[in-house]
């Protein structure tokens, strides 16, 4: 969790069930975040995310994914 830029909530889990309960469980714990006041925002890693995204929409969470960004390599001639 970030705000102002600064880090105010970080937690590594697995990518399951047991793993974003536990996360949402500290997240509550540790912060006033709830599922209406907050925004979760990701990077969009294909079906990795669909766990999560699942998740938080059957929480009725508010969710932001973010594109795969692209690096240009000097090579690339498009």
């Amino acid at each position: 969790m970030v705000t102002s830029n600064k880090v105010l909530f970080h937690q590594e889990v697995t990518n399951d069930k047991t793993g974003i309960d536990s996360f949402i469980k500290a997240l509550k714990k540790q912060t006033d975040c709830n599922f209406k006041n907050c925004l979760f925002c990701m990077g969009f890693t294909g079906i990795y995310n669909n766990i999560l995204l699942n998740y938080l929409t059957a929480h009725k969470a508010s969710i932001w994914t973010v594109g795969r960004c692209r690096r240009e390599c000097p090579s690339d001639k498009r």
